[in-house]
């Protein structure tokens, strides 16, 4: 409806949607100001249908006049039974208006917010005044919280762009807050965070209505009721909540089909009956309601299948997408005769029933931490953290601790390009135990089908490998996929008879599914492998599809596993496991998860993605499993090490005038944990029920430290900076520190610093002068007391500079020849935890918070050493220890506090009784123990990479070719190839040796889930920090056990993918060789050495033949300019395997764009499968002024078999594809001939 004034100001109510008799209950307001009503005011009122072909259809209007209103102001005119007229006054037929009132006031209220009209305000100083009140809150973390309401209101003389940029201490922006209708947020939802720790998750709601208001603006009404009462449509997002924080649902609708065509007169029945009896309208739009927020998309008139093609955009924060809690609920479809809209309490009878789904039991989850990998170079320490729900996070104080994070570990150098931690031997574990409902026959169901549809697919897939119809292979691929899909239709499903909670959906299901597999695998027996393969195949897929519609469940309630990666207690990468796929079940092996209790990789993803690059956070190599706690004796049965437990603690000392102790220490405790913030005394630990100490206190030997920053750098630069400061007007000396480093902690002199063992000098000390520096290589600045240097350094001399420093380098080079990267490694795995070290081996930082080290230098002010303990289980038990002890280690926080509690049943006493604080808030940073899967020792590996080429990749937008690198990391090593410059098809032809690779575990285990290879591709820059990503691909090696057994890998096309979009393919193979250490291994000998790279051997590299390709390159056409420069002077270059040639160059493209001699031919070597032949490249280059030679235009003819023929055999007749050339085209062609011939004609004169 809307209703006209005769001020000029409409106003419209709500759509009322599918509702014959629509009822409103709105209030419109005008400001009158200056013109007040008189007798002849009116109104005029529409009435008009949203959304149908005609684009609001007029019902008809109704003139209301006003001047009973203006006689008597403040009193309520109602109007009833008003009819509708269309423009000739007639009546619509309509049974018009029931009622509706009307109102004047003597003094105007001011209008809602969707009234007020927004004014352009100069850019000077004004008046403003900003009103926040606080309303109600919801859901508070805290304990014992006594929350104050307040309002606040304060004044601003300030311009609008500099206040509309301010925030309000509740982080909301003011420009924001004025630029919303009538200026002002009312009843708005905030969600509350911990502005110091914003990763703490949220501490609740609170309510607020929100004005900003400048000179002559009216405040709202703020006692008018909230438009609706739902948190989530008014909940609005933090501006100091991190980007990483925030998520957006993203519902891509596409199309519709067959919509329900309705007559108009069940549509529009205020309208006559239609002339046409047959006519039928539809004009469908798609609603969409998500978390309090509604979408719709566009309407498309008149169309029963209609096209959309639109994304509908829902905004949420990042809490949304993780847990947040569990509603039970059930749901029903009833055939009633009048459905009607309600809502009605649930029957006492029903509630009671539910009440026996409610029972819950003890679920353990355990995961061991095999390797973290492909990390980039980060200097704080790195833990991983583990949750289910709300149990494991850290960050949450509603649960008990659990040992759910890894020990902080620093990252170490690959030697190549990634980082990973340095586990080895000793894997880090987390156990988490936690309460939910039994679905265990839920999860069997959906597991079962699960592997069947997933051996189902991997038939097909080797099936549709087949490509002759004929091929002997048909037969037994079929026979292979009819037996295996028969046996597994014929297999029984887990049964419900003996399940206590079953809904009717799991009864219904259960037959659906049993039903779908019987008739699968009677229709697998009668098709016969004689069948044509073109109809073979979409049989079996048809198949695929039905298994997979069956195999979802929508009915198990635990959340999934999510793993957290931390670095300062701050969350940057997780992944999701879903909990099904590593639950343990009694029924079978094809019924628990098929990631249970096998190692598998995860791939992190971050909280924040680059525009172009978006690198992998961190490689996970885990063994999980999941179950009931009656079950956890199957996880001690596939736990391939020995688990240790193990109390921590550090003891931190400072050294003060040379002396260490423990003197000025504060605000570092003297045992405190890792982090060295949280008091760890060694008689404060509490044994967790069930356990007791199994040896005394004892260091640790520090292994991790033997790889420290410099692992795997061949070569260091050493640095030193030199001090010198001065008294105005006077000379340079020595400053008070003359040498330290970049951050002005002390350092010895140059002439000091020892070259430290396996490491060697290769040169003397020198200055550097390549920055902004003077010739000598100083940079000055002003020191500011109390501080020792200066904040900020310049490169020319001034008279008032006091200090100036320089920059020392010296390089050296790691000695291979007295130890090798092995040599060390082998010393590192021989240190074993069971090993007794001294007493005084600490390690040393100059900082506190930063890197420590075994080797004490000259700087370090800060030294400490790790004590252990080791816990044993009291008596053996048939449920793994390890599952009991959640909220085990901890330091009780201060004095337990003491309220008036008044007892149940006794209102005239009241007593005062010391309350037991909950688990949660009596351990001191939820510190618990370690855990540790300890293996005896490795096995070896190696892995062989055959690297030929990669095709199709993306090409760059500045360069529009590239230069193409690999790096391939596989575990804890990684390797690259060498660069091809200028193409993007590149053959490198190279093999990758990765030799002693550390794999724990069994060699059957990795033999069927082996580790993943990943292949990064990155357009190499020498003169570039950083080089182009270009994609990225994961190949899975082939893994051999045996080298007698052994069979040669097949090159195979691998997608590369960036952004989640394909960019080419790789043809690469991979093969993972066990080492046993027998001298086995020289029975294969590497690949042949060639030009500083090992080539791909015999057998896997494609056969060459050689080939001429003759090329008819007759000019070019319609050349764009290229950076803002016209193309005159082009030439063509062709390049195919690794040669190439280049036309003549055009030296006036605008006059003759032809080539002077139009045949060339090349000599290259082909491979004989046409799968490996290379393309043909063709690249325009420019020759310009200087030299420049631009790359303006390429193009790759990519399939060589349709231009292949053989000039031997002469009766047959070659079909080359027809030349691809337009009518314009013929036309400059034939210009261009008559040219030439009049050319030709003036020379014979």
């Amino acid at each position: 409806m809307k209703v006209y004034l005769p001020l000029g100001i409409e106003r419209s109510t709500r759509v009322v949607q599918k509702d014959q008799n629509p009822i409103w209950n709105e209030t419109l307001m005008w400001y009158l100001d200056q013109e007040l009503l008189d007798n002849s005011s009116f109104a005029i009122v529409k009435l008009l249908e949203w959304g149908t072909k005609i684009q609001n259809r007029d019902f008809g209007s109704v003139e209301v006049a006003l001047g009973g209103a203006a006689e008597k102001p403040n009193v309520m005119m109602i109007k009833k039974n008003q009819s509708l007229r269309n423009n000739s006054l007639q009546p619509t037929g309509a049974s018009g208006i029931e009622e509706f009132t009307l109102k004047e006031n003597e003094a105007p209220q001011v209008p809602a917010p969707t009234s007020t009209t927004t004014k352009e305000l100069s850019n000077k100083k004004q008046l403003f005044q900003v009103r926040v009140i606080i309303i109600e809150c919801r859901q508070l973390q805290e304990n014992n919280v006594k929350p104050v309401v307040k309002t606040f209101v304060q004044n601003f003389n300030e311009t609008p762009l500099h206040l509309f940029d301010q925030f309000i201490t509740i982080q909301i922006e003011m420009g924001l807050v004025y630029d919303s209708p009538g200026h002002a947020m009312i009843s708005k939802w905030l969600s509350l965070y911990d502005p110091v720790n914003l990763n703490a998750g949220f501490k609740g709601y609170v309510k607020v209505t929100l004005c900003v208001l400048g000179a002559g603006d009216r405040a709202p009404d703020l006692d008018r009721p909230a438009e609706t009462g739902d948190l989530e449509s008014n909940l609005l997002q933090l501006a100091s909540v991190p980007a990483a924080r925030t998520a957006s649902l993203q519902l891509y609708i596409y199309r519709a089909e067959d919509v329900p065509q309705i007559q108009d007169d069940t549509v529009t029945p205020f309208t006559a009956p239609p002339v046409d009896p047959l006519s039928i309208s539809v004009d469908p739009s798609l609603e969409v309601n998500f978390g309090g927020r509604v979408l719709r998309t566009k309407v498309i008139l008149g169309d029963t299948n209609p096209v959309w093609n639109q994304v509908l955009c829902f905004p949420m924060q990042e809490e949304g997408t993780t847990y947040r809690g569990r509603v039970l609920m059930e749901l029903r479809t009833l055939r009633e005769p009048i459905p009607v809209q309600k809502i009605e309490d649930i029957p006492g009878e029903t509630v009671k029933k539910m009440q026996y789904f409610l029972p819950q039991f003890r679920y353990g989850l355990c995961v061991v931490f095999y390797s973290a990998t492909m990390l980039a170079d980060i200097t704080e320490p790195i833990q991983f953290e583990v949750s289910l729900g709300n149990y494991g996070n850290k960050f949450d104080e509603t649960c008990k601790p659990f040992a759910s994070t890894t020990q902080y570990c620093h990252a170490v150098y690959d030697g190549n390009f990634y980082y990973y931690l340095p586990w080895y031997d000793t894997k880090p574990m987390v156990t988490i135990t936690s309460f939910w409902e039994d679905v265990s026959y839920r999860v069997a169901c959906t597991n079962t089908l699960q592997f069947i549809h997933e051996r189902l697919k991997k038939n097909l897939d080797t099936l549709k490998t087949i490509l002759q119809p004929h091929d002997p292979l048909v037969a037994v691929v079929w026979k292979k996929l009819q037996k295996e899909l028969v046996e597994d239709c014929k297999k029984p499903l887990p049964a419900l008879d003996i399940q206590k909670a079953v809904t009717v959906l799991d009864k219904q299901l259960w037959k659906l599914r049993v039903r779908v597999l019987q008739q699968i695998g009677k229709a697998a027996e009668k098709t016969n492998w004689k069948t044509p393969l073109q109809k073979l195949i979409p049989k079996v897929e048809g198949w695929l599809n039905r298994i997979a519609s069956v195999a979802v469940e929508t009915q198990i309630s635990i959340p999934d596993v999510m793993i957290w990666m931390l670095l300062d207690d701050q969350r940057v990468a997780y992944v999701r496991v879903k909990s099904q796929s590593i639950m343990f079940s009694k029924d079978g092996p094809y019924a628990k998860g098929r990631l249970c209790g096998k190692t598998h990789t995860l791939f992190l993803k971050g909280m924040q993605s680059k525009m172009n690059y978006d690198p992998i956070p961190a490689v996970l190599r885990v063994r999980m499993w999941m179950g009931r706690m009656a079950d956890c004796a199957d996880f001690m049965r596939c736990c391939e090490g020995r688990i240790a437990v193990y109390a921590e603690t550090y003891e931190n000392q400072k050294k003060t005038h040379g002396i260490w102790g423990v003197m000025d220490l504060m605000p570092h405790p003297n045992f405190s944990d890792v982090t060295g913030q949280v008091s760890l005394p060694k008689d404060t630990f509490q044994l967790p029920t069930g356990w007791q100490w199994d040896s005394e206190w004892a260091v640790e030997p520090q292994r991790r430290l033997l790889l420290d920053k410099e692992t795997n750098y061949s070569e260091v630069i050493q640095e030193v900076y030199e001090n010198q400061s001065r008294q105005p007007s006077r000379r340079w000396k020595p400053a008070r520190v003359p040498y330290s480093n970049a951050s002005g902690v002390p350092a010895p002199r140059k002439e000091d610093i020892l070259c430290p063992p396996g490491w060697v000098f290769v040169e003397e000390w020198k200055v550097e002068l390549n920055r902004a520096v003077d010739d000598a290589g100083w940079e000055y600045g002003v020191a500011i007391p109390p501080a020792e240097f200066p904040h900020s350094w310049n490169t020319a001399e001034k008279t008032y500079h006091t200090h100036r420093r320089r920059r020392w380098l010296r390089k050296r080079f790691r000695n291979l020849g007295r130890e090798t990267q092995q040599n060390q490694m082998a010393a590192f795995l021989q240190l074993h935890l069971d090993i007794k070290v001294k007493e005084d081996v600490w390690e040393y930082a100059p900082l506190y918070g930063w890197r420590f080290h075994l080797q004490r230098q000259p700087d370090d002010v800060f030294r400490r050493r790790c004590w252990r303990r080791k816990l044993a289980p009291v008596a053996p038990s048939l449920v793994a220890p390890i599952f009991y002890l959640e909220g085990s280690l901890g330091v009780e926080v201060g004095d337990r506090q003491k309220k008036k509690k008044t007892e149940a049943g006794r209102k005239d006493e009241k007593e005062e009784v010391e309350l037991e604080p909950p688990a949660s808030q009596g351990l001191l940073k939820k510190n618990t123990p370690l855990l540790y899967c300890v293996f005896k020792g490795p096995m070896y590996f190696q892995l062989r990479c055959y690297m030929y080429q990669a095709r199709d990749l993306l090409r760059s937008i500045v360069k529009g070719t590239a230069d193409p690198v690999a790096h391939v990391s596989f575990l804890h090593l990684s390797h690259c190839t060498h660069v091809i410059s200028g193409t993007l098809h590149p053959c490198w032809d190279e093999t990758l040796l990765f030799e002693d690779i550390l794999i724990y575990g069994d060699p059957q285990g990795t033999a069927q889930d082996p580790p993943i290879v990943a292949v990064e591709i990155f357009d190499y820059d020498s003169g570039a920090r950083s080089n182009d990503f270009m994609g990225r691909c994961i190949c899975i090696p082939m893994v051999c056990l045996d080298l007698n057994v052994r069979s040669i890998p097949r090159l195979q096309k691998h997608p590369i993918t960036r952004n989640e979009e394909e960019n080419g393919y790789l043809m690469a193979a991979f093969e993972l060789l066990l080492d046993r250490k027998d001298g086995s291994m020289g029975k294969l000998p590497p690949p042949t050495w060639k030009v500083g790279v090992y080539t791909i051997p015999k057998g896997i590299r494609p056969i060459l033949r050689l080939m001429a390709v003759e090329i008819l390159a007759w000019g070019l056409r319609d050349m764009k300019n290229y950076n803002l420069m016209v193309v005159n002077n082009p030439s063509l270059i062709i390049e195919c395997g690794g040669e190439s040639i280049q036309t003549t160059t055009i030296r006036n493209f605008q006059e003759y764009p032809n080539f002077s001699i139009n045949v060339y031919l090349m000599k290259v070597y082909l491979p004989v499968d046409e799968d490996y032949s290379p393309p043909i490249e063709l690249k325009v280059i420019d020759h310009r002024d200087f030299g420049y030679k631009p790359v303006v235009g390429q193009a790759t003819v990519r399939s060589l078999s349709q231009y292949y023929c053989n000039p031997l055999e002469e009766s047959k007749v070659h079909n080359l594809p027809p030349r691809e050339i337009d009518q314009l085209q013929i036309m400059v062609l034939e210009e261009s001939e008559r040219k030439e011939d009049r050319q030709a004609q003036h020379l014979s004169h």
